[in-house]
């Protein structure tokens, strides 16, 4: 048998000059030759018992002659652009003064509410202006942000009454371990020390009333506190959930080339400035993948001119040139993916003198400049912190996780509520020891490309840890969960 073929093998894939590749995280592009598979066949027509002729198609080992010719040109060429993690940067910045309304009720003679009245208020110093929300964001090469202004909400929340809808609950919960429901004694003390954080809140905003305690004949024997369960009325926003992201682009081909761009933007960062007198509230933070590589023919590749070069390099045929106009990378270089929360009323101040706009009088509003983590902050690829000049920070029943995590209230305290599982302070171990572990398998020899791979590495075990971050209060430090992981510092006391 003979067998000849002409086989034309080209994978090309093409960005014009119009062309956008874009993508919240990567983008993978492949234009590389696949595999081919011929089999050689023979026809036998002979049946010797009854003289009839079958056809049948047969596999045959039989030698022959064959001609096999395949020619390839495969490669990707971008003119226009590709583009990754484009919403790798937020930054949330909030000014002025949040005011809530007011009403007071006008009473006749007889003790009667004959009318109320609606006030608005404007601080006194005109200097302060009102609430306001900025969203940017301020990558080198992005613009578009993952939220909107309008989606920090703002509004006012009634503080005694939330944290009464807390006592409530919790005493609710440390009955049930009283009553023996429950021999979880971790959680017992965590509900317990939970509460006392409330009771201390309470009595450090003297939300409170004191009564007389009676006995039988009517003759006062003492005092009690009564906390109060609503009326004390204060500005809030909210931040909603966040995840940011960078992306890689990866090309598999002989050949990439052209003189569009192509930018991989990583080292992802969310920053929240609050620099209003307003309760700050935290959802979920998150920050989904670090990226910011571009990837040819398995290498790393640098960016500007040193990468056209490099690209170059790899190229199987010497008429494609990499001309790229930008070639951007944020693998490589200074910095990390961050997450940072700064809490400073300072040009707005805690106590506010504020002015009633339809009567003119004037009274003293006094804000709360609290930070509350409602959602799990997340950073697995760099640093958390959250940091509050005049107030507290408070984590509810959530996580705070990262390479390092620091939490500083210079005036406050900081309270983590009982968490059912581990508490890291100072950063998880899997990130603190990520870069170990890196350099370990880079270095132990492992085929990195095959299904399973098997060496034994001897090395003194290194555990990270970060003495420069933890939990640092100058006034108390409260954590309640099941385990309580440190890799940090844990400090009460701030000079």
């Amino acid at each position: 048998p003979e067998l000849n073929i002409d086989l034309v093998n080209n994978h090309q894939v093409k960005v014009g000059k119009n062309g956008e590749g874009i993508a919240i995280r990567n983008i993978n592009v492949s234009a590389h030759e696949g595999s081919e598979n011929v089999k050689k066949t023979i026809i036998k027509t002979s049946n010797l018992f009854t003289s009839q002729t079958t056809d049948k198609s047969l596999l045959s080992n039989e030698e022959g002659d064959e001609n096999l010719d395949e020619t390839n040109d495969n490669f990707v060429k971008v003119e226009g652009l590709l583009k990754t993690g484009y919403q790798n940067n937020v930054k949330i910045e909030m000014t002025g003064a949040l005011i809530p309304d007011g009403t007071n009720e006008n009473y006749d003679a007889e003790g009667n509410v004959v009318s109320v009245t609606y006030h608005t208020f404007k601080p006194v110093n005109e200097n302060i202006g009102d609430f306001k929300v900025e969203v940017t964001n301020s990558s080198q090469n992005n613009d578009d942000t993952v939220i909107k202004a309008e989606d920090v909400k703002s509004g006012t929340m009634d503080y005694a009454a939330y944290l009464s809808d807390q006592l409530e609950t919790l005493n609710n919960l440390i009955s049930e371990y009283n009553n023996g429901k429950s021999d979880n004694t971790a959680a017992y003390y965590g509900y317990v020390t939970q509460r006392q954080r409330i009771y201390d809140e309470m009595d450090k905003r003297h939300m409170y009333t004191m009564e007389d305690i009676v006995d039988g004949e009517g003759n006062v024997t003492g005092h009690t506190k009564v906390y109060i369960t609503s009326g004390y009325t204060i500005g809030y926003a909210e931040i909603p959930d966040i995840m940011v992201s960078g992306g890689n682009i990866t090309v598999q081909s002989d050949n990439l080339y052209g003189t569009g761009k192509l930018q991989a933007n990583g080292k992802p960062k969310i920053e929240i400035d609050n620099y209003s007198n307003a309760y700050l509230k935290l959802n979920k933070l998150d920050v989904g993948y670090d990226g910011g590589e571009i990837r040819f023919r398995g290498e790393s590749i640098k960016s500007g001119d040193a990468g056209n070069e490099q690209i170059n390099g790899l190229n199987e045929s010497s008429g494609y040139k990499a001309e790229f106009s930008s070639l951007y990378g944020e693998a490589t270089g200074d910095g990390e993916s961050a997450i940072t929360v700064l809490n400073n009323n300072e040009s707005v101040g805690t106590d506010l003198e504020v002015k009633s706009e339809q009567t003119g009088d004037t009274h003293t509003y006094t804000s709360v400049p609290d930070v509350e983590a409602l959602g799990n902050i997340t950073n697995n690829y760099g640093s958390v912190s959250i940091e509050n000049k005049q107030g507290n920070i408070t984590i509810d029943s959530v996580t705070v996780d990262g390479k390092s995590v620091t939490l500083i209230a210079t005036k406050g305290s900081v309270s983590q509520d009982y968490t059912d599982g581990i508490v890291n302070v100072g950063g998880n171990p899997f990130s603190l020891n990520s870069d170990k572990g890196k350099e370990m398998v880079d270095g132990s020899g492992l085929d990195t490309t095959a299904d399973s791979d098997t060496k034994v590495v001897t090395t003194d075990t290194v555990i990270g840890t970060d003495s420069d971050s933890g939990r640092i209060a100058g006034d108390s430090v409260y954590i309640s969960a099941n385990d309580i992981n440190v890799n940090g510092l844990i400090q009460s006391g701030y000079a």
